[in-house]
């Protein structure tokens, strides 16, 4: 925490690490757990190799970076009382080196190496046309990350799994898995489909609004109740139109709205302290010292984040609807 070094509010940094962390998480596959799920889902189907590592760094990209780019220009706009604030004891703190936190200088500079290897593979099994799954890659760098950071015989006798399972968020976990079965239990009632057939039976007609409707339902339902289990329930009831549409003789290009379920469910996340998981992290870390955020305060300035960006989205998915998002 900022607070007992610097003496300063410590919630400005750890919602613009959040909010910007859920905007970005939009540009890659492996970013954002409804970005996995999705190119899970579209995997083995006529449109799946849109869906790999690349395929979304190239459509949701340079989307990505100017949503980011509006997201820090509202954040400084919104502390820019905050950021003119000079905290005390500043001068000590920038005569600290900040070096000195490093524990095990070696070991970060070797796990560094270790994910960016890892990443390079995600794009390199495209490019090569290697039959390795993302998963096994990521599972073998985490394996030779933990070679790697071995720990000494010592620290294994002094109980390093004991150290290691209290830093664990154990309350976060309880909460996912609380809200998780809530979800489901909306999916089992039919509520979710509902929602998805209100979607298709409104905008149907045109695809570009359908798209478009997808992007701002999707971030309004992932605000509140979490992007994963809602993309969970969306997948495969936009399967089910697609196969639907098919069937009447009308077949629906199903790229656009799964693009349209990435985006929305990526940036709706941003607007409430449960809509994604890196959300209900932040509130949970914010919560060991003094002041910890409350859900008014991620609203006052998830909210308008979101707006901010299903708005950037929404203008490309108009402009590249034919082109860059469709099959």
């Amino acid at each position: 925490m900022l607070q007992p070094s610097l003496e300063i509010n410590p919630i400005p940094p750890l919602l613009a690490e959040a909010i910007l962390s859920d905007t970005g998480g939009v540009a890659s596959m492996v970013g954002d757990p409804p970005n996995v799920m999705i190119a899970s889902a579209t995997k083995g189907t006529e449109i799946g190799e849109l869906f790999g590592f690349n395929g979304f760094l190239l459509r949701l990209g340079i989307l990505t970076f100017f949503a980011w780019v509006a997201t820090l220009a509202y954040l400084r706009y919104y502390y820019r009382e905050w950021r003119e604030s000079k905290p005390a004891h500043v001068e000590a703190i920038l005569e600290e080196d900040e070096w000195d936190c490093i524990e095990h200088p070696m070991l970060m500079k070797t796990t560094l190496c270790i994910l960016g290897a890892t990443v390079v593979m995600f794009s390199l099994t495209e490019f090569l046309h290697l039959d390795v799954e993302i998963h096994a890659l990521a599972l073998g760098g985490a394996g030779v990350a933990l070679i790697a950071a071995r720990p000494e015989d010592h620290e294994m006798r002094h109980g390093l799994m004991h150290s290691v399972s209290e830093k664990v968020e154990w309350h976060a976990l309880l909460f996912f898995a609380g809200l998780f079965m809530l979800v489901g239990a909306m999916g089992n009632v039919g509520y979710l489909q509902m929602l998805a057939e209100w979607i298709f039976g409104t905008f149907g007609s045109d695809p570009v609004m359908l798209a478009v409707a997808i992007i701002w339902v999707s971030a309004i339902s992932s605000a509140i109740v979490d992007n994963i289990p809602f993309t969970a329930a969306m997948i495969p009831v936009i399967v089910f139109v697609g196969a639907k549409s098919a069937e009447e003789g009308n077949p629906i290009d199903l790229a656009p709205l799964f693009w349209a379920l990435a985006m929305g469910a990526g940036f709706g996340g941003n607007a409430t302290p449960i809509g994604s998981s890196a959300n209900v992290m932040t509130v949970s870390i914010s919560e060991r010292g003094p002041n910890p955020i409350t859900t008014k305060e991620w609203m006052r300035v998830g909210f308008p984040v979101m707006l901010i960006t299903c708005v950037v989205a929404t203008i490309f998915m108009i402009i590249f609807h034919g082109t860059l998002y469709s099959a």
